[in-house]
């Protein structure tokens, strides 16, 4: 009998994150699933890499996963979403404040509020959202503890969510093509550099945003000089954490595999937050020391990726943009790496770096 086939790639779209896996019975596809969308700077990688997927596997997608809602993890979302029959995205609930941010963030990238991305967040973020034949599935913030209700066969079903907005807990698996996504949600509080700042500055602004009174935003921000938004954003992303990233294992169903098939993607997960790497490390104990490969986190960040996080040798696949500003991939997170034996890949937005893994399960 043959295997079913996972085809993982990390695609190379630069300064950004997009993650397929495709489901092959034979050489035929019977499902993929996406981890972020989105890239910061030029646009032409990222259109490559998905027109390149689409026209390999088809445009049917089963699980759209958004780490978060920082620009290069979900510019090209709506992209997706208009071009692609996806049947569900899972996304982090998130704090008021926490959306503040991402807001602010999309439209700094943007440069203009006229922008396809604003209006999923607002739609996303609104009292009533909603996507035409796509279903919506929040995810709550992970409770303490490992992953109990895992090892009890708990888990979620796409095909027997009845809502069109589903909002489940962070510790119920999803599961199809005899694969399971293990989600945690990191509990996170605000982002608060942003949120003081604009409450000196503009706070009827902060009002509207926090109550997502969206006609109200965009009035107000149209009366001030983008200039201004964009240096108060630059001033306060430098304390920025990134809080809200949420992580996703990928992994066979079966124990019968090399549990060196799973996956870590772990978007821009702030490890530079001890508790929160141990937070992780907790949650995922029942396999962290099986993960074959690790989504580096924050393009990596130096900050992020601590010595404590390369306790173990894996397949680290380093996602960033050759010109960055940032300084990423960071020395330091490097040696980190290295330090551990894991075995480094760089994807760049040079075609030829592009990472593939083929799991037979």
């Amino acid at each position: 009998m043959e295997m079913l086939k996972v085809k993982r790639t990390f695609h190379p779209v630069g300064q950004g994150a997009f993650y397929t896996e495709t489901f092959l019975d034979y050489r035929y596809p019977i499902g993929m699933v996406v981890y972020d969308c989105g890239v910061s700077g030029g646009n032409a990688p990222l259109i490559n890499c998905l027109n390149e997927q689409f026209n390999m596997y088809g445009r049917n997608i089963d699980l759209l996963f958004i780490s978060h809602f920082h620009a290069d993890h979900i510019s090209h979302v709506p992209y997706l979403l208009a071009n692609c029959r996806v049947k569900a995205i899972v996304l982090p609930i998130i704090t008021p404040a926490v959306a503040v941010d991402a807001y602010l963030n999309n439209y700094v990238e943007a440069g203009t509020l006229n922008s396809d991305t604003l209006a999923f967040l607002e739609n996303i973020y609104g009292e009533n959202p909603g996507l035409d034949g796509t279903k919506i599935v929040f995810v709550n913030s992970s409770s303490e503890g490992n992953n109990k209700s895992h090892e009890d066969g708990e888990f979620l079903d796409l095909e027997n969510i009845q809502a069109n907005v589903d909002k489940i807990n962070s510790e119920r698996a999803i599961r199809l093509h005899g694969w399971e996504y293990i989600l945690c949600n990191y509990p996170c509080a605000h982002s608060s550099a942003l949120v003081d700042e604009m409450r000196k500055q503009y706070p009827e602004l902060l009002d509207a945003m926090l109550k997502r009174k969206w006609e109200d935003v965009r009035a107000l921000l149209g009366k001030i000089p983008f200039k201004e938004i964009a240096q108060l954003y630059k001033d306060c992303f430098k304390k920025n954490e990134n809080e809200e990233s949420m992580t996703v294992l990928s992994k066979p169903i079966s124990n019968d595999y090399p549990p060196t098939s799973s996956c870590l993607y772990t978007g821009d997960s702030p490890f530079r937050n001890s508790s929160r790497l141990k937070y992780v490390k907790n949650y995922y104990s029942n396999y962290w020391n099986e993960i074959g490969t690790l989504q580096v986190p924050h393009h990596g960040a130096d900050d992020d990726n601590p010595e404590e996080l390369y306790d173990f040798h894996r397949t680290c696949v380093v996602c960033y943009g050759t010109g960055n500003n940032y300084g990423h991939p960071g020395r330091r997170a490097l040696i980190n790496m290295a330090a551990s034996r894991s075995n480094i890949r760089l994807v760049t937005e040079l075609p030829n770096s592009m990472f593939r893994q083929y799991i037979s399960y």
